[in-house]
């Protein structure tokens, strides 16, 4: 009767004891030999990772693994450096806490950058936007399709890809837009582009979110444009009605 009840009970034991252990494990816990006995030591974790990503991962000076990895690191401080071929290094000294996740998030700039221009022929008409933050222009050397509106968001990427970084509007293929002059509406989601040549000149409403396959021509409808955009000037909502 007691071994019916002994080997279950010891059974369980074995179970809880287990699950404890693999959790702790799971915390970051591993088991150190000190002087032949076991102990059980706490550690904390260090997540890193870079842009580009695939870089090496040196720890006090010591290779350890590369980036887009999570490493197991005793309580303690540590000097980080992440490097790679063609980068600058980024290094910096983080403190490792017991049961803890620290980040180390390189971003590494290339040691030798290509700086090269936004169009091989360069831009006309610039203009910023009332947030400062996209820049509107035109291309006029280039073929019908290259030609015509572009607008770079400086916000989104690094300045030293500028040449990725711009969105084309509208192309020269239906009218000349490379000729035209812009305008931001004040929420910088759309742009007036007014096409010299014959008076009057022909005014077209873009939309800044991407390509505008049917640009809108609003020569006739120009006042109630800029009367909806001084609406949104004023903190109103525009109504065709009012």
């Amino acid at each position: 009767m007691k071994k019916q009840i002994v080997i279950p009970a010891l059974i369980i034991l074995f179970l809880l004891i287990g699950t404890a252990f693999v959790v702790l494990l799971g915390k970051g816990y591993f088991v150190n030999f000190n002087g032949g006995v076991p102990v059980l030591s706490g550690t904390g974790l260090l997540v890193a990772t870079s842009a580009p990503d695939g870089a090496q991962v040196l720890i006090n000076g010591h290779l350890t693994t590369a980036t887009d990895n999570t490493i197991n690191l005793a309580p303690g401080d540590y000097d980080i450096k992440i490097f790679k071929e063609g980068y600058f290094p980024w290094e910096k000294k983080i403190t490792i806490k017991n049961e803890v996740v620290s980040k180390a998030d390189a971003l590494l700039f290339p040691t030798a950058p290509q700086l090269t221009s936004i169009t091989n022929v360069g831009i006309l008409n610039p203009v910023l936007d009332p947030t400062q933050t996209k820049l509107a222009y035109t291309v006029a050397s280039q073929s019908a399709t290259k030609n015509g509106i572009y607008v770079l968001d400086m916000s989104l990427r690094p300045i030293l890809t500028l040449q990725n970084a711009s969105t084309q509007m509208v192309d020269d293929t239906i009218v000349a837009f490379s000729t035209s002059t812009l305008a931001w509406s004040p929420d910088s989601t759309q742009i007036l582009a007014t096409i010299p040549g014959n008076l009057p000149a022909t005014t077209y409403l873009l939309q800044t979110n991407g390509m505008n396959q049917a640009p809108q021509d609003v020569t006739e409808t120009i006042a109630s444009v800029n009367a909806s955009w001084q609406k949104i000037k004023n903190g109103k909502r525009y109504r065709p009605d009012e």
